[in-house]
């Protein structure tokens, strides 16, 4: 008797390598690669400024130094549980889900993260970081300012939650 278990892997991000795109999965396995100018799955964000310097298919993604990397997976976690634990007047289905508007996770040379969404108006919002150190309070405290629509028509800028207070300059 033979029992074989199928898990399938969900790609949870693109990583942005020289000539393309890899998908990865959330150990960080290697699920896809395409070429730079392949549409990518929208509801997928890509991560940048990560130095990947080996891809193989159904392998681990190897970077020159991972820290970057490992604040990704910290971002998507606190994204990923804002959409499961946080509810908006107790309307759970409906809710903004932020991982399904999370479009783009980019590391600056400068140690600044910036994190692009799209919100419900169809407009992107630029967020600026400059570390996880609470990321989990401040997915929440975006998902229920994207939720009471405190973005609305607000011309182009970044809300910047660098400092104690949130900023949309």
């Amino acid at each position: 008797k033979v029992n074989i278990e199928v898990v399938e892997r969900k790609k949870v991000a693109h990583v942005k390598i020289p000539d393309g795109y890899v998908a990865i999965d959330s150990d960080g396995i290697i699920l896809e690669l395409y070429l730079a100018d392949k549409e990518l799955s929208q509801n997928v964000p890509l991560i940048c400024g990560v130095d990947v310097t080996t891809a193989v298919i159904g392998e681990k993604v190897v970077m020159k130094d991972d820290y970057n990397y490992k604040k990704a997976i910290l971002i998507l976690g606190a994204v990923l549980a804002t959409d499961v634990n946080g509810e908006v007047n107790g309307k759970e289905n409906e809710t903004y889900l932020m991982l399904e508007n999370f479009k783009e996770l980019r590391f600056t040379p400068g140690g600044d993260i910036f994190l692009t969404f799209k919100l419900p108006d169809e407009n992107n919002l630029c967020v600026k970081l400059n570390n996880v150190n609470n990321i989990d309070d401040d997915m929440l405290w975006l998902f229920y300012a994207i939720n009471s629509n405190s973005f609305e028509n607000l011309k182009k800028g970044v809300l910047d939650m660098t400092g104690d207070e949130p900023i949309y300059r």
